[in-house]
């Protein structure tokens, strides 16, 4: 279904009135459908006020995702606006909502002049219209730095999946590592960053800006999984942490429906009826299974928890500590957020999945010698994401 986007304007008032006082027409129409570019470094965009409602544009930063930065109306939480025709993202942007079947090869692209149809889900046909070249294949990528189509890393990544929606992604840069290459303006290498034992791909990844923001299909690492995390934004796939559908690539936003408040996650999941329709989602990043009482696929690898430095870390899941599954023995070693389980071992379940104790070290009561043989038990607990965040 093709939907009518809602196009960014700039500073309407001021650019109409000119034309208005000398007696002139302005085709409003024509006008709308223009795309204003800003920069969202500089200290005022120049978007203006939108004249539909009087509030402040913002400058939507699509120059993460390989765009242009443009302005576009604002609005509040993250969330679909279907009775706007539009999606709120990550920094108050407002994007016309598109369904990538519309945005065909050779035809006028149902978002309008100079905007084309981005993915935001590779399970259903859902999109917003942005200042991008969206790719398919690698193929669709002439920048010679991302020069990798997203949908070449969700291939090999679900490789038993035959089902993605793999076209209308963004081109992203690959082999930061193995190529020695270092990664562009805004952008960091997620190897460096993430423990290899945690199999992070050889990709650049936007990094989150000053307010902990990402663009659409992305997280910010810090801000979800604490402060023992790097500001870097990570692509939402099947069981890592979300804030809302925008920030899933992979299925849609949804509580764990943990009893205990305090422990409750949101988790990028998709529906399911059996066992094989989350097996194929299996991969380094989780093994899933189908909670037949809840119709959704999770993976137990949802709940180890956030990397951490010393308890101060900690700071999402109250009555965690940071604990090491050896002496740590430098200052960038790090450890994990458990909370400590009564004598027996007896972990309490997670979401449906049974948890066990493993012996771990505090770094406090670790130190070097014979001390560093004391141990606690402890249970994974939030905050947390997937293998990335082991």
């Amino acid at each position: 279904m093709t939907r009518r986007p809602l196009l960014a304007l700039v500073g309407m008032s001021t650019l109409a009135m000119p034309a208005l006082a000398g007696g002139c027409s302005v085709d409003e129409g024509a006008f709308q459908a223009r795309v204003f570019a800003c920069d969202t470094a500089a200290k005022d965009p120049r978007c203006g006020k939108d004249l539909r409602d009087g509030k402040p544009m913002t400058c939507f930063p699509a120059s993460q995702l390989d765009g242009t930065d443009f302005c576009t109306p604002s609005c509040d939480a993250p969330m679909s606006l279907p009775g706007e025709n539009a999606v709120c993202v990550q920094g108050a942007a407002k994007l016309a909502f598109c369904n990538p079947e519309d945005d065909l090869p050779e035809q006028p692209s149902p978002c309008g002049p100079d905007l084309a149809c981005l993915r935001t889900d590779v399970t259903s046909d859902e999109g917003v219209c942005v200042t991008m070249q969206p790719c398919t294949a690698d193929s669709d990528c002439p920048n010679p730095v991302r020069s990798t189509c997203a949908a070449t890393f969700l291939h090999q990544l679900y490789a038993q999946n035959r089902e993605i929606h793999s076209d209308h992604l963004y081109c992203l840069q690959k082999d930061c590592v193995a190529g020695g290459s270092a990664c562009g303006p805004g952008q960091s290498c997620l190897p460096k960053l993430v423990a290899a034992a945690a199999h992070p791909p050889d990709i650049c990844v936007p990094n989150c800006d000053s307010q902990d923001r990402c663009p659409p299909n992305h997280f910010c690492f810090f801000k979800l999984s604490g402060s023992g995390s790097p500001h870097i934004c990570l692509p939402g796939l099947l069981g890592f942490l979300c804030e809302s559908d925008v920030d899933c690539i992979v299925g849609k936003c949804r509580s764990d429906e943990e009893p205990d408040e305090t422990l409750r996650l949101n988790l990028c999941t998709v529906p399911c009826t059996n066992e094989d329709e989350c097996a194929k989602w299996d991969s380094d990043q989780g093994k899933f299974t189908c909670q037949l009482d809840r119709g959704v696929c999770a993976t137990p690898d949802a709940y180890r928890g956030a990397r951490c430095y010393d308890d101060a870390d900690c700071t999402r899941d109250e009555g965690t500590s940071c604990v090491f599954s050896s002496r740590p023995n430098k200052p960038t070693d790090q450890g994990t957020c458990s909370r400590l389980c009564p004598a027996g071992g007896m972990c309490t379940p997670r979401g449906g999945s049974a948890t066990s104790a493993s012996r771990s070290r505090s770094r406090a009561t670790a130190p070097p010698g014979p001390a560093a043989t004391r141990a606690t038990s402890a249970c994974p607990a939030p905050p947390m994401t997937t293998a990335w965040a082991a």
